[in-house]
């Protein structure tokens, strides 16, 4: 019931400063059951306490491992791409929008994403376990009309592994 809930709340959620953490885990684990209610309630709750930075690229994640797209990228474009996490947020992201139900992706969203592989192959090596969905953000950079930064991301990945793309593995 609603009361053994709540009844069973620590007696440190009352502390104000507690509330964006708690409401950020509360919409992580939200997210990794019902997507659609964990953004329902992001965007109730957004307006009123202000997020740890990191909330938002988890959230991120949550909805692209549900396969919810539609939620995810409103938050992806929101993102910030830092090491490790967020080399994995861009493959993960980069594993949805290759699929080919999504031909038709938003300019903005590929300025985002074009910005966030630059960010991310100035300051990791990518593994070649996702060396086909680069390829592909490479094309759908190229093909939106902005060759200049999928040839800048090609120039960092080349640098940082010359046969990242070896003329076999394409």
């Amino acid at each position: 019931t609603w009361e053994d809930v709540l009844g069973s709340v620590p007696h440190y959620v009352a502390f104000p400063q507690w509330h964006p953490m708690l409401l950020g885990q509360a919409l992580l684990r939200l997210a990794h059951v019902d997507a659609t209610r964990a953004s329902q309630m992001f965007d109730i709750w957004e307006k009123h306490i202000v997020l740890p930075e990191d909330v938002i690229p988890q959230l991120c994640m949550e909805f692209l491992r549900a396969n919810r797209l539609d939620l995810a990228m409103p938050l992806f474009i929101r993102s910030r791409f830092e090491g490790k996490f967020g080399r994995d947020l861009v493959a993960t992201a980069l594993g949805v929008l290759a699929h080919p139900k999504n031909m038709f992706l938003d300019v903005e969203l590929l300025t985002v994403l074009g910005q966030a592989l630059l960010d991310i192959t100035r300051s990791l090596p990518l593994p070649k376990l996702n060396q086909g969905r680069y390829a592909w953000a490479l094309t759908a950079l190229t093909h939106s009309g902005d060759p200049t930064t999928a040839l800048s991301v090609l120039r960092n990945i080349q640098h940082a592994s010359p046969t990242f793309f070896s003329p076999l593995s394409v």
